[in-house]
């Protein structure tokens, strides 16, 4: 090959890798990842003080690592404060633009409900259990809400609480950011496809025995029973909202184990619960899969959703209504 022609054609390799770059930087955010941070009391949270924009989507968290805009921890004048708590359902994920959270569409319907100043606050992150949620709560407080909202999913009942061991280790818990955004794109989305055994349960793991899973079961009991004296403890109601899977919703077949004790329980703590399974059960198929995204997490559909149940009950129940 002649110097020339090699010459060429590295200049045009250099040219696509410098233009693959500015594309998937520039446009698709990649590069500029959102970041953790490990953390004792709540495993892992997100940095504070991020604003970016990923895949088109806005994704902004304040100095408390809420998926919120900046804010206070004493409660401004005449407003309104819900605290809301949860996992990747709550949150959003990076799928999720930061107006179409679950949190943001709610703040939005009591706004025009009410005419006053309304603020909801997301404490949520990918993964948590509710000992994650706890965790925060005991490192924050509450805010001085006048009302906490605590996001469960069927599948936190027996969800172990989360350490912040994956982060700066997982691709998906970056704690710094990557060299390029080609290198991103690489480690996080194209390898983990290519060479999905890397992710994988090792083959000898053995899952979590029935007994095992009932102690977890029980340890999360405490965690909510400790999250809901907490909010005793500052006079704020504290309601539980209940999401299921899409499966549960379309097979009558299938539920998840202890979720009629977890139910029980909470009565018995007189703690107030929204089931999404009983709000849901009976509309459309189709109207329930728009509501999914991959069957676990929400579509911006299902988020709004969400908040209009929330808003609806919210506006019927006197003791959780804003003193105006």
């Amino acid at each position: 090959m002649k110097r020339s022609k090699l010459i060429g054609l590295m200049g045009s390799a250099f040219v696509a890798i410098v233009a693959a770059e500015i594309l998937l930087r520039f446009v698709l955010g990649l590069g500029n990842p959102v970041l953790f941070q490990a953390d004792p009391k709540t495993g892992y949270r997100f940095k504070p003080d991020q604003n970016i924009t990923r895949f088109f989507r806005r994704v902004q968290y304040n100095q408390y690592s809420q998926r919120s805009e900046p804010t206070t921890s004493e409660k401004p004048p005449d407003t309104f404060r819900i605290l809301m708590t949860g996992d990747s359902i709550l949150n959003g994920r990076n799928s999720v633009d930061q107006s179409e959270t679950i949190s943001e569409f709610l703040e939005r319907q009591l706004a025009d409900q009410d005419n006053q100043k309304i603020e909801v606050l997301n404490a949520s992150a990918g993964s948590w259990g509710i000992g994650n949620q706890l965790g925060y709560l005991l490192q924050f407080g509450l805010f001085e809400s006048d009302l906490l909202i605590v996001e469960i999913g069927s599948h936190d009942l027996t969800q172990p609480t989360r350490t912040g061991e994956p982060v700066g280790r997982d691709p998906n818990f970056p704690d710094r950011k990557p060299r390029s955004a080609l290198s991103e794109a690489w480690n996080r989305y194209l390898w983990p496809r290519l060479a999905p055994q890397s992710n994988s349960t090792p083959a000898d793991a053995e899952p979590p025995t029935r007994s095992e899973l009932d102690a977890q079961f029980q340890d999360n009991l405490t965690s909510l029973q400790t999250i809901v004296e907490l909010a005793e403890r500052e006079d704020i109601p504290a309601v539980v909202i209940l999401i299921p899977e899409l499966r549960e919703l379309t097979d009558p077949a299938y539920t998840f184990p202890r979720k009629s004790d977890f139910l029980k329980q909470l009565n018995g703590m007189n703690v107030p619960v929204i089931d999404f399974y009983r709000v849901w059960s009976g509309r459309s198929p189709e109207l329930l899969e728009s509501y999914f995204d991959d069957g676990l997490h929400l579509t911006p559909a299902g988020n709004r959703a969400i908040a209009d149940e929330i808003a609806e009950k919210l506006a019927a129940t006197d003791d959780w209504q804003p003193q105006k």
